[in-house]
């Protein structure tokens, strides 16, 4: 699972032991966390987590699917999705006056 995560924030997470669970549930917005009751923030502290680590995993237990944590690290600033739509539109319309000059030379 990807949780956008940086480079150094990724880095400092510790590999699980071998045969080691770790579990995600869905939360009760739907998202997926890691914050279970069996892997509480102590647990997921010796993996390395940062408290903003933990923060983004303790909204991910509540947050919708919907939703996006603007308090994220990765997620400030223009968003992909944010402008997809915009971009998806600009597709089109591309698309659409490539075949409007095929229909008008064939």
């Amino acid at each position: 699972r990807w949780y956008k995560w940086t480079t150094e924030m990724f880095d400092v997470v510790h590999n699980p032991g071998n045969a080691e669970l770790v579990v995600m549930e869905r939360g009760s917005g739907g998202r997926y966390t890691l914050l279970t009751a069996d892997q509480d923030e102590a647990k997921l502290r010796k993996f390395g987590f940062t408290a903003e680590m933990l923060a983004d995993q303790k909204w991910a237990k509540e947050a919708p699917m919907d939703t996006l944590n603007k308090d994220w690290p990765t997620s400030k600033g223009r968003l992909f999705f944010d402008m997809f739509p915009a971009s998806l539109d600009k597709c089109r319309r591309a698309v659409m006056r490539a075949q409007r000059g095929m229909d008008a030379e064939g």
